[in-house]
């Protein structure tokens, strides 16, 4: 509780003063709250969306072997072979991957994405799942790694007509492994639609950034008429 001779009109100039540095840092808090509130509503708002790259497989036919077909949209397959979809009428279109050769692939066998960049964010869509299952797991490293994420799905039976997307999001993901979980069936997959992307390559807009610098001038201020002012 403050000493109530600090209100009071006969207070000594100390007592005024302790009650005017009170005051400020009562209006500096306050300020300080609305600005940050001002600042996420235009984060929130104003910032531009992630740029996501999106690779569908169907720009070529069946059989190519992917490798490094997409380097320049930065991601570079191993084990990977364009492959049919089955000609589901959900698929996006024609064509998807799966492990060379193989209608079944588990994880002794997977298909493999390396990306040129630290990633933060990868999906894909899995195509006639069964109860084989699907995985999706992200690592840090092009080799061995710390495992950061992974996502599971199971469909029921063959997989009929059964789509999934699983997706991973973690710091500085290198590659991905996608694979079946278990062979417990006939039940073969394809996979396609592979999109992924980095949060953390989004700017700031300008205006939060004069915001940031307002804050950090309003507070050299209020600091400095503490001092000149005790």
């Amino acid at each position: 509780m403050y000493n109530a001779k600090y209100f009071l009109p006969g207070s000594n100039m100390s007592g005024r003063l302790t009650w005017l540095h009170i005051i400020l840092m009562k209006v500096e808090n306050l300020l300080m709250q609305l600005k940050l509130a001002l600042l996420m509503a235009i984060l929130v708002s104003g910032a531009p969306a992630a740029q996501a790259v999106l690779i569908d497989f169907n720009d070529g036919v069946a059989g190519d072997i992917i490798d490094s077909l997409y380097t320049n949209q930065g991601v570079i397959f191993s084990n990977a072979e364009r492959v049919t979809n089955f000609g589901l009428s959900g698929s996006t279109g024609p064509y998807g991957i799966s492990a060379i050769g193989a209608y079944q692939w588990f994880s002794d066998n997977p298909v493999i994405a390396y990306f040129s960049s630290d990633i933060t964010d990868v999906s894909i869509i899995g195509v006639d799942v069964g109860e084989n299952g699907l995985q999706l797991t992200a690592y840090d490293s092009e080799v061995g790694g710390n495992l950061l994420d992974l996502a599971q799905v199971f469909g029921t039976d063959l997989g009929n007509n059964q789509f999934f997307t699983l997706s991973v999001s973690a710091h500085l993901i290198k590659r991905v492994e996608i694979y079946q979980i278990q062979h417990v069936s006939i039940d073969g997959i394809v996979v396609e639609d592979l999109k992924f992307f980095n949060r953390a390559s989004v700017p700031l807009p300008a205006t939060a950034w004069l915001i940031l610098i307002g804050l950090a001038g309003w507070r050299v201020t209020c600091r400095t008429v503490r001092v000149s002012g005790s």
